[in-house]
C-alpha cells in the first residue's frame, strides 16, 4: 500500500468562501502526475457536514463507515473509479 497523508487544519475566517474545494481540486488534478497507480481516499467525521458536502462537490463517494478516534467516520474515494 502506497503513502499515507493527513491534514489538519482549519481558519474560521475562510469557511464557507470555496477555497478548500480549490485547493484540494488542485491536487487532486495534480496527483495523477506524480502517482498515477495510488488510490484517493478521503476520510472524515460523519458528523463533518461542511467536510462531507465537500467531498461531494469534488466527485467523491462513500465507500464505508467505521468507528475511530471515537467517533464514526466516513471513508470516500472518487466516482470516477467506479467505487460506491
Amino acid at each position: 500500500m502506497g503513502r499515507s497523508t493527513s491534514a489538519t487544519c482549519y481558519c474560521r475566517s475562510t469557511g464557507g468562501k470555496g477555497y478548500a474545494q480549490e485547493a484540494v481540486g488542485a491536487v487532486l488534478r495534480w496527483l495523477p502526475g506524480v502517482v498515477p497507480d495510488e488510490t484517493v481516499v478521503a476520510t472524515t467525521q460523519s458528523a463533518n457536514a461542511a467536510s462531507l458536502r465537500l467531498l461531494g462537490k469534488l466527485g467523491f463517494a462513500e465507500v464505508e463507515r467505521f468507528e475511530e478516534f471515537g467517533a464514526e467516520q466516513v471513508c470516500a474515494s472518487p466516482n470516477c473509479l467506479g467505487e460506491s
